[in-house]
């Protein structure tokens, strides 16, 4: 198998550990998309960034193990 498909397989199981590790900045992310009926773009940039930095940081830890 290529290299480059056993490193997506390798990150794709890293997805649930990353995940794992921002469940509380999720939490957060959600609570605001649901807060309204009709969300904006934009209405939880500040929160989706607070997720997207916890998500990204995790993967990266967890990949250079």
């Amino acid at each position: 198998m290529s290299s480059s498909v056993e490193r997506a397989r390798r990150k794709m199981h890293q997805f649930p550990v990353a995940f794992a590790k921002c469940t509380e900045h999720s939490v957060v992310y959600a609570r605001c998309i649901s807060s309204t009926e009709h969300p904006e773009k934009g209405q939880c940039q500040k929160e989706f960034a607070f997720f997207k930095n916890c998500f990204q940081k995790a993967m990266s830890e967890s990949l250079s193990k």
